[in-house]
């Protein structure tokens, strides 16, 4: 969903889907996501 949502905002003007991409990147929960080798997984 994060992903559309930032194409969309990609679409409607550079900025605000920079700044969006940038916010759910920075907004991950680390209890959610674990780190195997070099890959990351994401826990639902």
């Amino acid at each position: 969903m994060e992903f559309w949502i930032s194409v969309l905002l990609t679409i409607l003007g550079y900025l605000p889907g920079v700044l969006y991409a940038a916010y759910v990147i920075c907004s991950v929960d680390p209890d959610r996501v674990r780190r195997r080798d070099d890959d990351y997984i994401y826990v639902a």
